[in-house]
């Protein structure tokens, strides 16, 4: 049985609220990148990128919230200016199997399959971890400085959540849970918010504030990108600097928040008494990452 995908959720995402400003009434942002046209999925993942060189830059589909998955199939479409190189990496349970990835015929879309490990009881085949894919790209096109993706869960089967089962791995559909937009010509470093090639406590200020203005006290990242683009808003009149919304949101969880803060308070700390850096993530490269709700 086959069930048509119509989540307008996905990867690096979380449905858009309306918040009107300081002064306005505030909804809440909330996160939701899981299937959330399929009743009673909790399955959450998103897409983050990390610049390697001028020519080439990681892709990683992460799993942040797995309820219990036994098998699950992915697709990432990109376009002509940029190819898979063949080279990834993956964090998962040991004997946990995941199929090569496959490119179709014109090298624009990669069907990725991953299996929970056998065991000798059916309740036993699962995993609960949040799982991390891993891909490189080479980029091609060196004329345009966008290349977009489409990221889209084609199946997805967990015993726990047997009304969310669905299949549509046909292999000619594009996934479209979500576009994101990656500029390898444009760079910017985790944590540094108003892009001024340090981190220091003007970057954790912004991420406080930026928390602040919601009653939930936390921001959508999808959200804020959106805002960013519209010079009338008030995100983008208060972070006018603020490349993109990833370059905020440390634990890559598609959420700017209290987390992000920490972890952002803790670097500095560790960094100005000169100790071993906890998060070797903050201050690295990332290609100016956009994302868009389909």
């Amino acid at each position: 049985m086959k069930k048509k995908i119509l989540s307008k959720a996905a990867a690096v995402l979380a449905v858009g609220a309306i918040v009107t400003g300081l002064s306005g009434a505030m909804a809440v942002p909330a996160s939701a990148i899981d299937i959330s046209s399929v009743p009673g999925s909790k399955f959450q993942y998103t897409v983050t990128t990390k610049k390697i060189s001028n020519s080439k830059f990681q892709l990683s589909f992460r799993v942040i919230n797995n309820p219990g998955v036994s098998t699950f199939n992915f697709a990432i479409k990109n376009d002509s200016g940029v190819m898979f190189d063949g080279n990834y990496t993956t964090q998962m349970p040991a004997g946990s199997t995941f199929v090569d990835p496959a490119l179709n015929a014109d090298k624009t879309r990669l069907n990725l399959i991953y299996v929970t490990p056998v065991t000798s009881k059916k309740e036993d085949n699962l995993t609960y971890d949040n799982l991390v894919f891993t891909f490189e790209y080479r980029i091609l096109d060196q004329s345009t400085s966008n290349h977009t993706f489409h990221i889209g869960i084609t199946q997805y089967n967990s015993p726990n959540e047997p009304d969310a089962y669905f299949s549509n791995t046909d292999g000619v559909t594009v996934p479209n849970d979500a576009t994101i937009e990656v500029s390898p010509s444009q760079s910017v470093k985790l944590g540094d918010v108003d892009g001024n090639n340090k981190i220091d406590t003007t970057d954790l200020y912004y991420i406080m504030e930026m928390t602040e203005r919601t009653s939930s006290k936390k921001v959508s990242t999808t959200y804020l990108d959106q805002q960013l683009k519209i010079k009338t808003s008030e995100w983008y009149k208060n972070y006018p600097f603020l490349k993109c919304a990833a370059v905020a949101d440390i634990d890559h969880d598609t959420v700017i928040q209290k987390a992000d803060s920490d972890a952002l308070m803790q670097y500095i700390a560790e960094a100005g008494a000169k100790v071993e850096i906890t998060n070797k993530e903050i201050n690295t490269l990332l290609p100016v990452t956009v994302v868009y709700d389909n």
